[in-house]
């Protein structure tokens, strides 16, 4: 019995669309863009609390999916590769400004006032 995906699940890329991002083919990066431009957004704006360093890391993490595409192993899905990069720059980010990450789903704590 297949197991029923989320609404909201989308298929990773075929094999077409990997072997047109390593040859910088316009309607692979487009498809990328268009898949997980919001997606990467919305990831790296929770994480960050700054809409404009989100945008800005979004174009860095699509800049080094093209750069190291060969890197990527099909047995392993696409998005959680994306995603990792993501998130490493999100820790790179975040040290450069001396700011602790906070895990997603948890508030910061805070100092009681005396």
């Amino acid at each position: 019995m297949a197991r029923a995906q989320p609404q909201d699940a989308r298929p990773e890329p075929d094999p077409s669309l990997l072997e047109g991002l390593r040859r910088r083919d316009p309607e692979a990066f487009r498809w990328l863009l268009d898949r997980y431009g919001g997606p990467l957004f919305t990831y790296l704006a929770r994480r960050l609390n700054d809409p404009a360093a989100a945008e800005d890391l979004v174009s860095e993490v699509l800049v080094r999916v093209l750069r190291h595409i060969e890197r990527y192993q099909p047995r392993g899905r696409f998005s959680a590769w994306l995603f990792t990069i993501a998130h490493h720059l999100c820790l790179d980010h975040r040290e450069r400004r001396g700011v602790r990450l906070e895990p997603l789903g948890e508030e910061p704590e805070r100092e009681a006032a005396s």
